[in-house]
Order: structure tokens, then sequence, then C-alpha cells
């Protein structure tokens, strides 16, 4: 008895961390809707109206693809990070992680934004589907959800990124 729930233990944490990284829920296109003031300080400057594209590459990897407007101004530069799934919601650069590229956990996601934070507990960002029905239902309890996290100091406190001069653009 005792190896038998061994077994289904050892098989049921095989069969999670093996799981499908195209069963990832935030697959898809997202508009940043906010980050940290570090990540804008820091590697992210002066971005705008970001784009981001969530996605899986041939090597079952999560590519995270972003394109910023750099002082409202058009760039045509795209930018691509690869990550591991190595844990439930927990995304791992390929890359040796470092300043620009912290590993990244899903702290919160539904239909209409998520939340991810890094591993440096400093970086943040809040992605939407549609950035006009978050800020009319859903951004007071993402900010909330933020304070909640201690994302409140001077370096954490979400900035808001996407604004109506976006959309004119």
């Amino acid at each position: 008895m005792r190896y038998t729930i061994f077994f289904y233990l050892f098989m049921t944490i095989k069969a999670r961390l093996n799981q499908p990284v195209n069963q990832l829920s935030i697959l898809g296109s997202w508009v940043q809707a906010f980050s940290s003031r570090y990540v804008q300080e820091s590697y992210e400057i002066d971005w705008k109206c970001i784009n981001v594209h969530i996605s899986t590459d041939s090597e079952n990897h999560v590519i995270i693809e972003k394109e910023p407007l750099i002082h409202y101004l058009p760039t045509n530069i795209s930018f691509k990070k690869s990550y591991d799934l190595q844990e439930e919601n927990l995304l791992v650069p390929v890359h040796q992680p470092s300043i620009i590229s912290p590993s990244l956990l899903l702290k919160y996601e539904n239909d209409e934004y998520c939340i991810l934070t890094g591993s440096d507990n400093l970086s943040l960002f809040i992605f939407t589907k549609n950035i006009t029905e978050f800020d009319e239902n859903c951004k007071t309890d993402a900010l909330n959800k933020i304070k909640s996290l201690n994302y409140t100091t001077y370096y954490k406190y979400p900035i808001q990124l996407y604004s109506n001069k976006c959309n004119n653009l």
C-alpha cells in the first residue's frame, strides 16, 4: 500500500512537470497596461504602447515578444525573450537570468488581465486583452492585487504605459 501511494504521488508530480506549455493560459496577444518603475527605469526606458504576444516555439519554450513605441514613435523593433515553464506558472529564462531578464511568476490571471512579477522582486507587468475594458472594469481590482503583493515602494510602484494617445497613433 505504501509503495502504491508513493508511485501515485510520483507519477502525479511527473505528469504535472511534463505538462505541455501550450496549456499555459496566457498564450495570445496582450497590451502591457502597467509595469513597475524599476522596469521602466532600467530596461524598458521610454517604452510606451507596448503590444505583447506570448506563444511557444518548436522546442516548447514560451516566447514573450514585445513591440513598443519609443517616445510614441513607431520603431519597427520587437524584443523576444525565451522562457522554460519550470513549475506551475514559473517562467525561467532559457539563457542565464539577469537584471534585464528575471524569471517571471504568473501571480494572477483571468479573461481580462494577468499579473506577472519578477524573481528580482522589483519587476512587475500587467497585461490586458482590451485596454478600454481594463480601464473601465478591472484597473482598480488589478491595482489592489498589486498592493496586496507589496508592490507599493518607489521602484516597485506600477506605472501606466498605455493611454488614449496610443489609440490615436
